[in-house]
């Protein structure tokens, strides 16, 4: 414990614990349901599910760290005052912890990116067009979230962590130290807030286009940006540590971390159910629209039926003919029609008959006078 740091832990060693597994429950609760989903109305699982059911390993691998490390975590408050003598048991103890800790800093970023990860790779699929532009700003942003993951990874104070006893001691808990740590809190909340926004403009910029109502164009995009909800709990997280002056409370920081990871598994969950992209019902019919390019803007993209696109229609350019072809007519195009028409009054030829054999009955009687 360093310089400032609490004496007495800000969460109980229960409270630590039960909010830890109650929050990863949760979790796991959301995450089922997602696959669950998935595998009823598909019949398979996606990248992104994949991605996510990576993250939460990493959640639950994480839990189990503090199941294990609780009690080592809790004796350096006993430590500092006093309560526990050092014996070699409580230095491998303490030491098992801090391995404890850089594994988890690990999992915690692979957990907290891999929902990013998987993020991203759902708003891809739901671009059905793939335009130059966005898919070159998919891979930007691909490389960009891929950059920052092992930057916040490897941005930790490894030397306070894996060194000796008595480095730790006499060099972590000097003032130079205590800025440091708070140094690479923001650091840390600055590349999870700059991802974040960076993975969001996507899904915007693919929208931008498409021909629907503003109301319901606003509400996908409110969609489409829960990961605001991971970035306030970031943000949430650093703002609740210490100055630069003093120690965070270990108790407290850590059950940040787990919740922020809890968080993140619930909001990747909400995105991808079935209820939230369904834009109509099946009783409603689809209206028509002008433009044959934008005739399917938005289609369900969870539904029971395999032949149903799971894709958001983005307008294509409008092909413009040449003169050429304005003027020429396809044959296909051409139809030839025959008019009967059906008459019951007689013809004039009928007509001219039927007077000429009454004509000849009316002089057949002279005939046989003379």
């Amino acid at each position: 414990m360093a310089v400032g740091a609490s004496t007495t832990p800000w969460v109980g060693k229960e409270v630590f614990l039960g909010m830890m597994w109650g929050g990863e429950a949760v979790g796991s609760l959301f995450v089922f349901l997602r696959l669950a989903i998935r595998v009823k109305s598909f019949r398979k699982l996606f990248a992104d599910d994949y991605l996510v059911i990576l993250s939460w390993i990493c959640s639950m691998a994480c839990c189990s760290i503090w199941q294990i490390g609780s009690r080592g975590l809790y004796d350096q408050y006993k430590l500092t005052t006093g309560e526990l003598i050092i014996t070699p048991e409580v230095l491998a103890r303490e030491r098992r912890l801090l391995h404890g800790t850089v594994a988890f800093l690990w999992l915690y970023q692979t957990c907290i990116f891999g929902i990013k990860a998987s993020f991203l790779v759902f708003f891809r699929r739901l671009d059905s067009h793939h335009e130059a532009l966005r898919k070159k700003w998919f891979w930007f942003v691909a490389i960009v979230t891929l950059l920052a993951y092992f930057s916040a990874a490897g941005a930790q104070q490894y030397k306070c962590l894996l060194s000796s006893f008595e480095y730790i001691f006499t060099q972590c808990s000097n003032e130079a130290s205590l800025a440091s740590e708070h140094q690479l809190f923001a650091y840390q909340c600055a590349i999870d807030v700059i991802t974040d926004v960076l993975i969001i403009t996507y899904p915007i910029i693919m929208l931008w286009n498409v021909r629907v109502p503003l109301k319901k164009k606003m509400a996908l995009m409110s969609l489409f940006s829960l990961t605001v909800i991971i970035m306030g709990t970031s943000i949430a997280r650093v703002s609740v540590t210490p100055t630069a002056h003093s120690q965070a409370d270990v108790s407290w920081l850590y059950l940040w971390y787990n919740l922020e990871m809890h968080v993140a598994l619930l909001v990747s969950s909400l995105a991808a159910f079935r209820q939230l992209y369904v834009t109509q019902s099946n009783n409603t019919r689809t209206p028509r629209v002008k433009s044959s390019n934008t005739s399917s803007v938005l289609k369900r993209l969870f539904s029971n039926e395999p032949s149903h696109v799971y894709s958001i229609a983005v307008p294509q350019p409008v092909h413009h003919p040449k003169a050429s072809e304005e003027d020429t007519l396809p044959l296909k195009t051409i139809h030839v029609t025959h008019h009967v028409g059906i008459s019951t009054m007689p013809s004039r030829d009928t007509i001219r008959d039927q007077d000429r054999e009454h004509d000849y009955k009316d002089f057949s009687p002279w005939q046989h006078q003379a």
